[in-house]
């Protein structure tokens, strides 16, 4: 479980995705990521409360701030592939840089790497990669592009509500307004 408390979530503001996303996109399928209210460990956060089934315990995790702390959490556990783990990495230095040029070439650098890698082209890591290099390009009005993108990324995870989004207001800026209010239902 993943604490949704305002003090937690603030922790990892500013980050390329929240704690969910990034979790979901480093561990297998399998693994059920989920949010919860607050954990009762405020000022030690983002927090997360893991709970195995095979022996039904509770273990807390605290400081919880990035890609490489997830990966070290569930290391015993999962073989985390090091390339998505790296992707995570530059998606959160995307996500911190100032201008679109930047942020598009650390999000290209990882498309690129994900699709040296047949088996990573599938992956949510690869969905939510093409979903934030559709928002920049939507930031940058080039509205067929990142139609694109967030058309790839939707192939890859239909569930990626950023990508979704981006298709909307990427449909609206080409004057499709039929075809974001479907990508909005």
């Amino acid at each position: 479980q993943v604490c949704q408390n305002k003090d937690c979530c603030q922790c990892f503001q500013g980050k390329a995705t929240n704690l969910v996303e990034t979790m979901e996109m480093l561990l297998p399928d399998d693994v059920t990521v989920e949010t919860s209210g607050c954990l009762s460990q405020c000022g030690h956060g983002p927090n997360i409360q893991i709970q195995r089934k095979k022996n039904d315990d509770e273990v807390f995790h605290h400081h919880v701030e990035t890609a490489t702390s997830v990966a070290a959490i569930f290391s015993d556990e999962f073989e985390i592939h090091p390339t998505l783990l790296a992707a995570a990495n530059v998606m959160e230095k995307a996500a911190k840089a100032k201008s679109n040029n930047d942020k598009l070439a650390f999000l290209n650098s990882v498309i690129t790497a994900l699709q040296k890698k047949p088996e990573l082209l599938d992956t949510k890591t690869m969905a939510h990669a093409l979903a934030m290099r559709a928002q920049v390009l939507l930031d940058q009005r080039e509205f067929a592009v990142a139609e694109q993108d967030a058309r790839d990324a939707l192939s890859v995870n239909p569930s990626q509500r950023m990508a979704w989004r981006i298709l909307a207001d990427a449909e609206e800026g080409q004057e499709n307004v039929e075809g974001a209010i479907v990508a909005l239902q």
